[in-house]
């Protein structure tokens, strides 16, 4: 076995040194500093009437004072003519899916990028396209679930 006499080891090279609050460190986060973190915003709602043939663009944007940053899922339902379990799109029991073509909500990075990246916005889209189902109206129920570490409005 050969030596390796030219390395040397050191025993405790990292120092030890005392957390201060602005300097946290992923040992020193108790349980007490995670209460209150996770929101829910207000639940929207719109409305837009669609043709066959013809395409909506749901927009959402939660936005935050800029002093704090988020990290959101947004919840959206979609039901074609009014707000009920049968009507939801997809698998509402009164709705041929055939007739409907759509996209799941997505985070629009475009978007994100636009507004220059900021830290206390998300972006939310989804696109409907009505193949057959005639001239009706969609129904977009739209909530945020979000993660701040703060919330306020200083």
């Amino acid at each position: 076995m050969s030596e390796f006499s030219n390395i040397t080891v050191s025993r405790n090279s990292i120092p030890a040194r005392r957390v201060s609050q602005r300097d946290l460190l992923p040992s020193a986060v108790k349980s007490r500093n995670l209460g209150n973190f996770i929101f829910k915003a207000a639940r929207l709602t719109a409305t837009a009437a669609i043709a066959n043939g013809e395409q909506l663009v749901l927009e959402s944007v939660l936005t935050q004072n800029s002093g704090y940053p988020i990290f959101a899922i947004p919840f959206i339902s979609m039901y074609v003519g009014t707000v009920a379990a049968a009507n939801q799109l997809p698998g509402g029991s009164g709705i041929d899916e055939s007739q409907w073509q759509f996209t799941e909500p997505r985070m629009n990075q475009e978007d994100w990028e636009t507004a220059g990246y900021p830290q206390d916005s998300e972006y939310a889209t989804i696109y409907v396209r009505n193949i057959s189902a005639g001239s009706v109206s969609i129904v977009f129920v739209v909530e945020w679930k979000y993660f701040s570490p703060r919330e306020g409005t200083a």
